[in-house]
């Protein structure tokens, strides 16, 4: 720790209070996920402030954040991020919700040379160049498979029906990640004996959907990954519903609250960023029990993954301005780029474009009407339930 910071005239750091900026979706179609952002980014900034704050050499500093409502909108997200740094004078930024607004607010964020922590992932193309601004502290998007895919690969020989070779089989709609998940697949199962077929460009129509999976069901493969969003998860699972042939195994990128047990008995599993059986911790949110019950004390209500993850930004955060050697903007940003750190979320190491590569994603599988965590086996709460 250092033992005096420099001055912060240039920065949102008056009155030994931190101010940090933040668009998010209080309106709008992303409202509800904007909601449980904000609320870990509230709480998390509660624990600190009641606890007496930051200590940071020889003062303790307290946060505040200031929110501007981005009405679910990448171009109202610009035009709010552009009034927290021009007239608010903002200089360290959170993340906001979906991948649009989360890149348009970190071109922004860049082109100023500001620092923003995201608890959501922005697209590929915000990592072309080094020593960015932008940290984000999910698993990459497109490495949403490669735990389900590592795990299932152990047990190939319960999987593969009648041929010498797993088959694996990717759906996803498409979007600027689509290609990404496609090569980080074909980069784990270089080498093996694998065969892998996939379909990158479904549409958002109901009968294009409905066309092209039954097509891609027509090659039999032993497990099917699918990306999207929940209706193209439910097309495919009325698609599926009246063939004999099933796959062994269903993996879906995200674990959406379906009676999964009226359309098939084939397994599924989906991929998270967290679960409760995860036993990571930190010094200011305490572990996953901790945090469920101030989150209950509080709003009354269950905690979400994405309240998780927009806390550990604040903690992430307050990490590196305990170690940076000023409240200047660049200076903060070399302090996050050198973080190595253990969260509630998991473990946090940036590379030099501002990934974590860090965590795994949790592997969960639906059992008697829920998602249970299955792997990786160390956060294994059950065995995995193979088909008949």
């Amino acid at each position: 720790m250092i033992a005096c910071m420099a001055s912060p005239a240039l920065s949102k750091v008056k009155d030994n209070v931190i101010v940090l900026g933040a668009v998010l979706s209080e309106t709008g179609q992303y409202s509800t996920a904007g909601l449980h952002i904000k609320r870990g980014y509230e709480l998390a900034i509660e624990k600190i402030n009641t606890s007496g704050g930051l200590r940071i050499g020889r003062k303790k500093y307290k946060i505040s954040l200031k929110i501007l409502d981005d009405q679910s909108s990448s171009a109202i997200g610009l035009e709010k991020i552009r009034i927290l740094i021009e007239k608010e004078k903002i200089d360290f930024l959170l993340g906001p919700f979906s991948t649009k607004i989360t890149d348009i607010v970190a071109q922004e964020a860049e082109r100023r040379a500001l620092p923003l922590v995201s608890p959501f992932a922005a697209s590929q193309k915000k990592y072309q160049e080094k020593n960015t601004y932008i940290f984000t502290l999910p698993t990459p998007s497109e490495d949403v498979f490669t735990s389900s895919l590592s795990l299932l690969q152990e047990y190939d020989k319960r999987i593969v029906r009648n041929k010498e070779n797993l088959k694996i089989g990717l759906l996803t709609d498409l979007n600027p990640i689509s290609p990404l998940i496609s090569q980080s697949i074909e980069k784990k199962i270089a080498g093996k004996e694998i065969d892998f077929i996939q379909n990158t460009k479904l549409s958002f129509n109901p009968d294009d959907i409905k066309r092209n999976i039954a097509k891609f069901l027509r090659a039999n493969p032993d497990i099917i990954f699918i990306s999207g969003n929940e209706l193209i998860y439910h097309q495919f699972l009325k698609a599926l519903k009246p063939y004999d042939q099933k796959p062994s195994m269903i993996v879906f990128s995200h674990c959406l609250d379906f009676d999964y047990e009226q359309y098939t008995k084939t397994p599924v599993l989906c991929t998270s960023q967290w679960d409760y059986g995860m036993v990571y911790s930190d010094e200011i949110l305490g572990n996953a029990e901790d945090f469920k019950t101030s989150y209950r004390e509080k709003y009354h209500d269950e905690p979400s993954s994405l309240s998780i993850q927009a806390a550990a930004s604040i903690v992430v955060y307050s990490d590196a301005f305990k170690r940076s050697s000023s409240f200047t903007p660049s200076s903060v940003r070399d302090s996050l780029q050198q973080t190595n750190m253990q969260t509630i979320l998991g473990n946090v190491k940036f590379n030099a474009n501002g990934k974590n590569l860090a965590k795994p994603m949790i592997v969960k599988q639906y059992q008697n009407g829920t998602f249970i965590s299955v792997g990786p086996a160390k956060w294994a709460i059950k065995d995995m339930v193979f088909p008949d």
